[in-house]
């Protein structure tokens, strides 16, 4: 018996729960696909499609303007000002 054997089968006895941990995996493999380069895109382009969406609402009706205020508001929260994501696919 290795020492991962016995450890396997402390946690059997002892918590089976701790042995579920490879159910969290499953979106690991995905997710280790993505590249930051691919990421760092994604962002400008999303930046870049809100920058013009508000260019556009400038000029809209102003019903339009109104309605869509709240969805460019957390556009810009959610997206733009994100200090920790956003920021640091600035300098790529």
């Amino acid at each position: 018996m290795t020492l991962l054997h016995y450890i396997v089968d402390i946690a059997l006895n002892e918590n089976p729960s701790l042995l579920d941990f490879t159910i969290q995996l499953t979106s690991v493999k995905e997710t280790s696909r993505l590249s930051l380069e691919t990421l760092a895109t994604e962002v400008r382009e999303w930046k870049s499609q809100i920058d013009d969406l508000q260019k556009e609402l400038l000029e809209a009706d102003t019903d339009l303007t109104d309605f869509m205020k709240g969805l460019l508001i957390f556009l810009l929260e959610r997206v733009v000002s994100s200090p920790n994501f956003y920021t640091f696919f600035q300098d790529s």
